[in-house]
């Protein structure tokens, strides 16, 4: 417990530690996965203000190309061919007049070689001098050691957030850096990488006070004490099954505050190990973090 105390004293008393009540947060991933069908979300939403919900995020999808996991990261605009030419402004109009805040999900260092993106800036992909690894997950991951590459997603994310009145970033990373070298030189570029990704979130947040951005990668892939320098909590696992979660929030909770910590309440039967608890557990388990809510059939039960 002594342990456990200083590190929460320590981040507790940064500048930059959140200080007004964590919003109740509902995530759309499980709701519709890459259907972006405006009715339907517009119905999640109604239903997640009438709950007491307080900040909605638009998960996975909404870019262009991206009707599945396999083609469009990297091109960061609205997709047109799905929202039409008011783009998001329906669903997020509607989300602020229920009174929510509006959150967005990126992924804003990986690419999918199926990309605009990869086709017109191939030099901008993590490679050594054999060229990028091996796909995974259809992806690669850009090098923001290019100026050029890291600009390019800066602005990108800086004009949704502007345009949008963006609350909130789930900043997801699911990718690990294999074969990550800098061209032309082939050098390893890991570590212009990582000072790049925090250069990033820094100036995001000096461009929109009160942005406020989830590290997520992959579920705990990036909770360390130098990402949360940068942002406002983390995602603890992508495996949100109540029973796995009281491990998982324990030892977590050893560094990290709870308000650090995002934790939902999962659907009844789980996405991942299919096991099925009673909501009064799935909700007293999300109670001991940054509570929200992972929908997965567009229900509440």
């Amino acid at each position: 417990m002594g342990f456990s105390h200083r590190f929460h004293r320590f981040l507790r008393a940064r500048p930059q530690h959140p200080e007004r009540p964590r919003p109740v947060l509902l995530n759309t991933w499980e709701a519709v996965y890459f259907d972006m069908d405006l009715p339907k979300l517009l119905q999640l939403a109604e239903r997640a203000a009438e709950l007491g919900i307080e900040r909605y995020v638009l998960d996975d999808g909404w870019f262009r190309h991206r009707h599945n996991d396999r083609a469009g990261l990297g091109d960061w605009f609205v997709d047109e061919s799905v929202w039409g030419p008011d783009g998001l402004h329906p669903l997020v109009d509607r989300v602020r007049e229920l009174g929510m805040e509006f959150g967005l999900w990126f992924e804003p260092e990986a690419i999918n070689p199926d990309s605009d993106l990869a086709r017109t800036h191939p030099a901008w992909v993590l490679q050594t001098n054999h060229g990028p690894g091996p796909d995974s997950r259809y992806q690669q991951m850009l090098d923001l050691g290019h100026p050029e590459a890291y600009q390019y997603v800066l602005e990108r994310i800086s004009a949704l957030v502007a345009e949008y009145g963006i609350a909130y970033l789930k900043w997801d990373h699911n990718r690990a850096l294999v074969d990550a070298g800098h061209t032309p030189s082939g050098r390893p570029g890991v570590h212009a990488q990582t000072r790049a990704f925090h250069r990033m979130l820094a100036e995001l947040k000096t461009r929109h006070p009160g942005l406020e951005i989830e590290s997520c990668a992959g579920g705990g892939g990036r909770v360390d004490l130098g990402v949360i320098e940068h942002t406002d909590r983390v995602w603890v696992s992508d495996c949100i099954d109540a029973h796995e979660r009281h491990r998982m929030v324990r030892w977590t909770g050893l560094t990290l505050p709870p308000e650090l910590m995002g934790t939902h309440v999962g659907s009844g039967a789980d996405h991942t190990t299919h096991r099925s608890h009673e909501l009064a557990f799935r909700a007293g388990t999300a109670l001991w973090g940054h509570l929200g809510r992972w929908c997965r059939t567009g229900t509440f039960a």
